[in-house]
């Protein structure tokens, strides 16, 4: 079946990337969705709105490296293929490429019938995991291997509250449970929409059970189990975790259940705990935000907190305690959505949407154009050199701000002045 993957392109070099969109029989291998990028902070931008399955990138980028790329796109989303390529055959890249489980790692140059290879079997490998996770036989396999049912009757057994701590610490002990010692935990509940028969209702959990523990396995402490109430799930947020971070990579495997699995998932996130034995609330919590979900919420992650500030609050309102948060930090490098989630406690996704909705603008686009208008105050009122205005408004690469400032204003910062000047 044509046409049923989407990939994206990343080349520094337009001739390059011209020739091998040009070249490749993409509609033939199965690529439906086929586009590109000219640099790392590019590609983050448009894998954010077309979300492919496969990422193809060169390493040696300005900007942002192919290797960083990578990095940054393997937390958010595991299930993506990465292929590399490479001018040179350096051990040290090819480490990395292994330790961010890299599906093929290039050697430039690459001639036309190697790269077609190449990409049939990446597309066999995604063809196979689909056929693999719809296999009824392997499915029913799962199925007989699950996870021992004195594990599920303890998870549901601490989320209705019916366990003294005492109690809670020995069987974690006993079953080899390893929750313990984390900042907070956090209680998810997931349901699948329009379930039919009972053999397929009990087929279809077991697959998006198997798939969250596969998605979260590298990057969080947690137990999966079956509840009365749907698919629910204990994550304990470590030091190097964030509930952000969860929460972004939640909605990605809403995304890749129905890519991957053909499945609606909609998941309810409780408010954090900072007691395990208060997992209970954090329960109730979950289950809240999935009975005050909208029809149009189905396949989506709905944190509580987003519920309770849209029924307590206006959008409006978030909206601007933002605006003015990014007023007082756009010359913090390091100032994200994520910063902005933590600072009024919803969600990364939720946030977009309200952001997007009242401003008509993404988060970037604005944090960007405000950047911007700083830059030219400061170019028109200032004598501070570009890459002194730079710093200040947020751009620590002198020469990453030059190529956004261009492509808003077509000239560089100094050009820009000069032209002032010349009118002055």
């Amino acid at each position: 079946m044509p046409g049923r993957y989407g990939i994206l392109l990343v080349d520094d070099e337009e001739e390059v990337r011209s020739a091998i969109l040009k070249k490749i029989d993409w509609e033939g291998l199965g690529f439906g969705s086929v586009n590109d990028a000219e640099n790392g902070e590019d590609a983050l931008e448009k894998i954010e709105q077309l979300k492919p399955d496969v990422l193809m990138t060169d390493i040696r980028m300005p900007y942002m490296d192919g290797l960083e790329l990578c990095t940054q796109v393997r937390k958010k989303y595991p299930a993506m293929k990465l292929l590399i390529f490479s001018g040179f055959d350096d051990f040290t890249y090819a480490k990395q490429a292994i330790k961010l489980n890299v599906t093929e790692y290039i050697l430039k140059p690459v001639n036309l019938e190697e790269l077609t290879g190449i990409l049939k079997r990446v597309v066999e490998k995604l063809d196979e995991e689909i056929e693999q996770r719809q296999n009824l036989d392997v499915l029913r396999t799962m199925f007989r291997d699950n996870l021992p049912g004195l594990r599920e009757v303890f998870f549901n057994t601490l989320v209705r509250g019916d366990m003294q701590k005492e109690q809670m610490d020995r069987q974690m002990s006993a079953y080899g449970i390893d929750l313990a010692g984390a900042r907070k935990w956090d209680v998810i509940l997931s349901v699948i929409e329009r379930e039919n028969t009972l053999e397929e209702a009990a087929l279809r959990r077991l697959s998006v059970k198997s798939f969250l523990e596969e998605s979260l396995r590298s990057y969080y402490r947690f137990y999966v189990f079956n509840s009365p109430d749907g698919i629910g799930m204990i994550v304990a947020i470590d030091e190097e975790n964030s509930k952000t971070n969860l929460l972004d990579l939640l909605d990605e495997i809403c995304r890749e259940c129905r890519v991957m699995l053909g499945v609606t998932v909609t998941m309810g996130v409780g408010h954090s705990c900072l007691d395990l034995e208060e997992a209970c609330a954090s329960y109730q919590s979950a289950k809240e935000a999935l009975r005050y979900r909208r029809s149009d919420q189905a396949g989506q992650t709905i944190y509580i907190n987003d519920v309770r500030w849209e029924r307590e609050n206006s959008a409006l309102t978030a909206v601007a305690n933002a605006k003015a948060f990014i007023g007082d930090h756009f010359h913090d490098p390091d100032l994200s959505v994520d910063t902005i989630c933590r600072i009024l406690h919803v969600s990364p996704n939720y946030f977009s949407t309200i952001f997007k909705r009242e401003t008509g603008q993404t988060y970037i686009a604005y944090v960007t154009q405000l950047r911007l208008e700083k830059a030219v105050e400061l170019l028109e009122h200032t004598d501070d050199k570009t890459y002194v205005i730079a710093e200040k408004i947020g751009y620590p690469d002198q020469n990453y701000f030059s190529y956004v400032f261009k492509k808003k204003y077509g000239v560089s910062p100094t050009k820009y002045r000069r032209m002032l000047e010349e009118k002055a």
